[in-house]
């Protein structure tokens, strides 16, 4: 074992390590340890001679010929492995088994001292060395107390439930061969067997409680639907305990008399680990192909360990985290901890991660984040870095929720003022927002605008808030239930909340300033018209769509207003490229549209020119008094590429696609055009970080949680529960 670890440490990327090399640093440790017992060794170099005889012993039966392997083999093999185990690697410079006729010389002589551990050793190796490793020795002890305890627990089970004629026949030798035998399959029972017994119990059979329920003190129930709710809930392993054991109480399985069935912490937390083992290695069985990658970073509060004296602490820091999801279909894959928030770091650590848990990329086409330079940097962006990558050019999908956002935002700073931390504004109306769902409903002025239906269903309590206060700013009446409900709390990197306070505020105020007019009026007019339309909406063949409405509901704006909402939709205008806009032409309702974009796409494919390496995506300048969405972009002035996401269809597909007399049906995978599935697996990541330690145990911590979540969504009612199988 020490072997390959130190092995694994002198490895680098261009060498393997010699034997020698390794033996070196082994025979240092080992000696290390020996001399620390105070037992004269052999020389270094003979050290490395024996741990170099029992690698050639591990080299021969590793490159056995597979022809010749049988039974002889099997047991060379069982044979290798119970001397590496069992006996001694034994360096001492004294090999004498009887010390007291030692004859060695004085230098190399076993003192008195210890004459009796190296005994120990070289046979039951019963004794420990407590100054070397106390954790190890403190288990070891703790064994031993455990095997005591069951042995004269299994002697007392004996004398208290056998008859009067075992007892008298247990003073021959033949009966107490007997009852040894019986302590030894006691001792020795399987976990099936006790399933068994126990399964029996609990279903009402005829099994007699009274003497197997004292059989085994040991809790061999497997509790993976405990473990699994206590992993959706991110209850702690002591809590889940108590209220399990509490209810096997209330219902009679526990009782003072009759404890074996309780279930403690260690029971819980030994479950919780097999489930999210379980879950983990479901997801990453077998090759993996992706056609679109989301990804969105947060930096998360994260629990480590360091080591001070030789001790291990918890420390909490703060770590950079990237979440992945692959679409269509929106599945967590995985999440990355990068060295830094730099493109570069960010690629790096991702194409890692996919080569390690096996996730083909031949077939990517699409990759969706938000729209911070780090990730689409036309130079060095994370998007452009996978492109050189994978020598190929990708389906650009930068969220548009978070296009969305950006206006709402410049704007609000530019009224009233910038922010002063990550909950509060320095200006007069940013300071009311903290407090507004106390005030009173004044008589406000309706704000009359034309509103979307709302088609969507999976709209949670912030946005439900946000489309009935709408309403009531649209219809000028606001229910005493709205009144009351609250509308979220008041962070930066939610503009939901934001927008919910500022039409609080709104209809709190009877004479409100003609700058809270304008950003309610925005928000009315154009911000929450946008998120319900891209949430009804969200495929990305309608993604130029909505771009195009976000600039054509704005143009109400007065001019000093559209100097500050413009360039931060013309900077966000991924959707605008021709290979997006490319892609919302093909399925247009409209047949004249589909012919056109059809005979686009055709001519890029027959065009002759040739770019030096993968194209540069870079969004044109958009017109913003466009009468359709086709408009947003001067065609004679855009090198015009196809679409990555239709380069898999043929030209036969193309033209049935375009020319069928209804609308058609997308043929390309259905990526969205948000990261809302991102963002919810970026929350679990931040919540794992803070409720387990490591990289692994973070994964199955959110994995385990996204399956109990999948089995059973609520569970408000009886007939909601599902049962896992």
């Amino acid at each position: 074992m020490d072997y390959q670890w130190i092995r694994n440490d002198l490895k680098t990327t261009k060498k393997e390590p010699t034997v020698s090399e390794i033996s070196d640093v082994l025979a240092s440790k080992i000696k290390e340890i020996w001399n620390r017992a105070t037992i004269h060794t052999v020389t270094v170099k003979r050290i490395i001679q024996l741990i170099k005889g029992h690698h050639d012993k591990y080299i021969k039966l590793l490159w056995y010929p597979v022809s010749k392997r049988n039974e002889s083999y099997e047991q060379k093999i069982k044979d290798f492995r119970e001397q590496a185990s069992q006996n001694l690697f034994d360096i001492a410079s004294c090999k004498c088994v009887d010390f007291a006729s030692c004859k060695c010389e004085k230098s190399s002589r076993v003192s008195a001292l210890e004459q009796e551990f190296l005994q120990d050793q070289r046979n039951e190796r019963n004794m420990m060395i407590g100054a070397i490793d106390r954790v190890t020795t403190r288990k070891l002890e703790h064994r031993e107390i455990r095997k005591s305890q069951e042995e004269a627990r299994l002697a007392n089970y004996q004398l208290q439930f056998r008859s009067p004629q075992d007892a008298t026949q247990s003073v021959n030798p033949e009966s107490s061969q007997i009852d040894s035998d019986i302590e030894g399959s006691l001792s020795c029972s399987t976990p099936e067997e006790s399933d068994l017994d126990m399964d029996i119990r609990s279903a009402g059979g005829v099994a007699d409680t009274s003497t197997s329920a004292k059989v085994t003190s040991q809790q061999r129930r497997r509790l993976k639907n405990t473990a699994m709710a206590s992993e959706r809930h991110a209850v702690s392993d002591r809590a889940v305990a108590e209220i399990a054991s509490a209810v096997l109480q209330d219902y009679g399985i526990v009782s003072a008399e009759d404890s074996s069935e309780v279930i403690d912490r260690s029971k819980i937390r030994r479950e919780r680990h097999k489930f999210r083992d379980v879950v983990c290695a479901e997801a990453v069985s077998g090759k993996t192909t992706v056609l679109g990658i989301y990804f969105d970073g947060r930096k998360d509060k994260t629990i480590t360990k360091e080591m001070v004296d030789g001790t291990a602490h918890r420390r909490v820091i703060v770590e950079e985290h990237v979440s992945l999801v692959q679409e269509p279909g929106s599945n967590y894959i995985g999440h990355i901890t990068p060295e830094s928030g730099r493109s570069e770091s960010i690629k790096t650590a991702l194409l890692t991660f996919l080569q390690k848990n096996n996730i083909d990329v031949d077939h990517l086409l699409a990759v969706g984040c938000d729209g911070t330079a780090v990730n689409t940097g036309k130079t060095g962006g994370v998007i452009r870095l996978l492109e050189q990558h994978v020598k190929r050019p990708l389906q650009h999908f930068v969220c548009l929720l978070h296009a969305n956002e950006l206006p709402l935002r410049h704007l609000f700073e530019h009224i009233d003022g910038k922010t002063t931390g990550p909950r509060s504004f320095c200006g007069p109306i940013g300071s009311m927002l903290q407090k507004c769902e106390t005030m009173p409903i004044a008589s406000y002025e309706p704000i009359p605008c034309d509103f979307p239906v709302v088609t969507a269903d999976d709209l949670s309590s912030d946005q439900q808030y946000l489309l009935d206060i709408c309403h009531a700013v649209n219809t000028g009446q606001c229910s005493v239930s709205l009144s009351h409900r609250q509308p979220g709390q008041l962070v930066m990197s939610r503009w939901v909340t934001l927008a919910n306070r500022v039409l609080r505020f709104y209809i709190a105020t009877e004479k409100p300033s003609e700058n809270l007019k304008t950003i309610a009026q925005f928000v009315l007019k154009v911000y929450a018209p946008m998120w319900f339309t891209i949430k009804s909406k969200p495929s990305c063949k309608d993604g130029s769509k909505h771009l195009w409405m976000q600039m054509n509901r704005s143009r109400y704006l007065p001019d000093d207003i559209k100097t500050v909402v413009d360039p931060v939709i013309q900077r966000n205008g991924y959707f605008g490229h021709p290979e997006n806009i490319l892609l919302t032409m093909l399925t247009d309702e409209r047949s004249a549209i589909r012919e056109l974009g059809l005979r686009r796409i055709m001519r890029a494919r027959a065009s002759k020119t040739r770019l030096r390496g993968v194209r540069c995506f870079e969004v044109p300048t958009l017109n913003f008094d466009a009468a359709e969405y086709i408009d947003m972009i001067n065609w004679q002035n855009c090198v015009i590429t196809e679409p990555p996401a239709t380069k898999s269809l043929s030209d036969e597909e193309l033209e049935s696609l375009v020319r069928t007399p209804e609308t058609p049906v997308v043929q390309f995978p259905r990526f969205p055009c948000h990261t809302q599935a991102v963002e919810r697996s970026v929350k679990a990541v931040t919540e794992a970080s803070i409720a387990v330690m490591g990289q692994e145990a973070r994964d199955g911590f959110i994995r385990s949680r996204i399956n109990a979540r999948a089995i059973m969504p609520t569970f408000e009612t009886k007939n909601q529960y599902r049962t896992s199988n």
